[in-house]
């Protein structure tokens, strides 16, 4: 059994968020259509591989789209986590006031609550866009982690991507952090939050990226990439937990009816068949050296192992215990995780 840990994360960003994302207008797609196909094809393949993810909703298109709710609720009792990406996915979302910014993740949350009865334990900011002020909200809100800690050496050339690809002026996206953010899970600093903290209520989860060069190490990047490449990215990857991201829009492509504005998108004219194996080898890549675990599962471990970590503020309970269990690397090792068959092994290069 490997014994250091990984989440995949699947962003539910439809096309008509990503219409926004480019700059179009974003009410033209049936949003019913792309969860059916897009979710029936996830679910599909994370039930094949015998892995469990983590899914980040919108609320507002919960509420909009039955079929959306429904295969989030079939989801979640498959084991599934499901985390907060917002109400509606506003992009910028460090520029809005406080309350505004509370009101986009509580009701996002509470969306979630009435379609799982369960609340996240998670959450990922449109854009990657969080700050200070951000996750202060979030710990008042009882969210137990954020992964929105972004940043890899093609940033600067995936904004002037979009600038030129754009029906029009697009919001900026992509987030405030820099080549210094930590690559494991750690506690934000209250001053200068992409630095590592002393213990509070929340946990950092930032998305992975590379030791060589700092390129990214998400299923979008590794799509226009030889499978080779793939292979040796993950061999090379060494870390004590990592998370790796998926969108939802890459389990479908042009002849599901997606919008033709969204061949700016990358990928989006590959066959989702084309998609689905590249993803299906990387997941086995993956599975080869380390154990999947949900982020809420790998969040709870890294508390326990740190030793110091506040605790856990929802009814969920930690790995192997009651809400705020702190135990030793090797009893966290011997103890059943939530919503696995697996065992959650050691974890100990997680601690300072």
């Amino acid at each position: 059994m490997a014994s250091k840990l990984a989440s995949i994360h699947v962003d539910m960003d439809s096309p008509n968020t990503l219409l926004r994302f480019w700059g179009f207008d974003g009410n033209c797609y049936d949003l019913d259509s792309f969860y059916e196909v897009a979710m029936t094809r996830a679910l599909g393949l994370l039930r094949e591989s015998g892995v469990h993810a983590t899914f980040f909703c919108i609320g507002e298109e919960l509420e909009k789209s039955p079929v959306a709710a429904a295969m989030v609720r079939q989801a979640h009792l498959e084991g599934h986590e499901i985390a907060n990406h917002t109400y509606c996915h506003p992009f910028g979302l460090t520029a809005l006031s406080a309350t505004e910014i509370r009101r986009e993740i509580a009701d996002c949350s509470e969306v979630i609550r009435r379609v799982t009865g369960t609340p996240p334990r998670g959450f990922r900011s449109p854009g990657y866009e969080v700050n200070a002020a951000v996750l202060e909200i979030l710990e008042d809100l009882g969210i137990e982690y954020d992964s929105s800690a972004f940043w890899s050496v093609l940033h600067p050339a995936m904004r002037i991507y979009r600038r030129a690809f754009s029906g029009s002026v697009a919001p900026d996206s992509f987030g405030e952090a820099w080549m210094g953010l930590p690559r494991s899970p750690y506690y934000p600093s209250s001053g200068k939050w992409t630095r590592k903290g002393p213990a509070r209520p929340i946990v950092e989860l930032p998305l992975a990226r590379t030791r060589i060069l700092n390129l990214p190490f998400y299923n979008n990047f590794h799509l226009a990439t030889g499978a080779l490449y793939r292979a040796m990215s993950v061999a090379l990857m060494n870390e004590p937990y990592f998370v790796y991201l998926v969108h939802l829009i890459e389990f479908t492509d042009l002849s599901d009816g997606l919008p033709a504005q969204l061949r700016v998108h990358p990928n989006v004219r590959t066959e989702a068949a084309v998609k689905v194996r590249a993803l299906r080898d990387m997941i086995l890549q993956i599975m080869r050296r380390y154990q999947v675990v949900t982020s809420a599962q790998a969040v709870q471990a890294f508390k326990a192992v740190a030793g110091d970590g506040p605790p856990s503020t929802t009814s969920g309970g930690a790995i192997g215990g009651s809400p705020g269990y702190r135990g030793t690397p090797e009893r966290v090792a011997h103890e059943e995780p939530e919503h696995e068959g697996q065992r959650i092994q050691s974890v100990a290069a997680w601690l300072p």
